[in-house]
């Protein structure tokens, strides 16, 4: 914490003002999760240097957890909507005007709190976030930094319904879950084994962390995951599933049931004691398998993968 404020007081020394959060990780060559390690980029100013900032409402280590999240966020269109939503908190006269940003109404507000705690409707998150300006202003600094992580421009991988998933971009259970629609904004998340079918939408979901280590993982659960090549992965179901079960036959027939396989993967559970989200990689379509309790399937991807994902989706085979 120390070294972040005196170089936050060293860059005022330099050009005679406080850095914005963009200048200070671009001069001192900081990663953002570092940051947040330390505390909230506001009040990590406002004690360097004395910028007075009216003072954060919010528990502190709530902010902290929150703003971690918003960090990751690397999806342009949500982008462009929490920019709205901030406007809206502003006095704006924006509301969501589409399916898609109700969708993203939802995703923050998942983003910013917990379960029981999330806002109900568009109208409680912007009062919320009204009589928390510094917390908006933080949001911004945050996405700020986010944007300039961006170079794609947004894909959507059409799944028969509205969605608000962008292809290769990185989510959290809690969101990508409401960005399907399948998430209500008071509901807890009861992902536990990895993988989710949505009857509704006619979606299995497949989640995939690539580095299991042995205090995350027993060994019976070690699943082998990894990438083959740039459009073959190769995915190990639970221990439960056998070609016959209803499970395998929901993997292996899924084209003959208008169920589409969603993948998501990740490349381990937690960096720097925070929860790594989730690459959408798009669909995963069944091509064979092997085995029994667990199934080795091997399925081709609708988009190949990124170079990013792909260095350490091939390593971890």
């Amino acid at each position: 914490r120390k070294v972040v404020l005196d170089e936050i007081r060293r860059f005022r020394t330099d050009h005679g003002r406080a850095p914005t959060l963009r200048e200070y990780l671009s001069t001192f060559d900081r990663d953002v999760i570092d940051v947040y390690q330390r505390g909230i980029w506001s009040s990590l100013r406002e004690e360097a240097v004395g910028t007075n900032h009216p003072p954060l409402q919010a528990d502190t280590k709530h902010v902290q957890s929150a703003m971690k999240r918003i960090c990751m966020i690397d999806d342009r269109s949500w982008i462009n909507t929490i920019r709205s939503i901030i406007g809206a908190a502003r006095k704006s006269h924006w509301n969501p005007g589409t399916e898609l940003e109700h969708l993203h109404v939802t995703m923050l507000g998942r983003t910013l709190w917990k379960d029981a705690e999330a806002p109900t409707d568009f109208a409680e998150l912007v009062d919320r976030l009204r009589r928390e300006p510094v917390f908006t202003e933080e949001i911004e600094s945050l996405l700020e930094v986010a944007s300039d992580r961006i170079s794609a421009d947004p894909i959507i991988v059409p799944l028969g319904f509205d969605h608000a998933l962008t292809l290769h971009a990185q989510y959290t259970l809690d969101q990508l879950l409401s960005a399907l629609g399948m998430l209500s904004r008071n509901q807890v998340n009861n992902i536990r084994e990895g993988v989710k079918f949505d009857p509704e939408r006619r979606v299995y979901l497949m989640f995939v962390t690539l580095n299991k280590s042995e205090a995350d993982y027993s060994e019976s659960t070690r699943y082998q995951d990894y990438a083959m090549s740039a459009t073959h992965f190769h995915w190990q179901t639970q221990n439960s599933a056998a070609p016959h079960s209803e499970g395998g036959m929901r993997i292996i027939g899924h084209r003959a049931r208008g169920i589409k396989l969603l993948l998501f993967v990740r490349d381990r559970n937690t960096d720097r004691n925070t929860t790594v989200p989730y690459v959408f990689l798009g669909e995963f379509r069944y091509e064979s398998h092997e085995g029994s309790k667990p199934m080795s399937v091997i399925g081709e991807l609708s988009h190949p993968i990124p170079a990013t994902v792909l260095r350490a989706a091939v390593k971890a085979g």
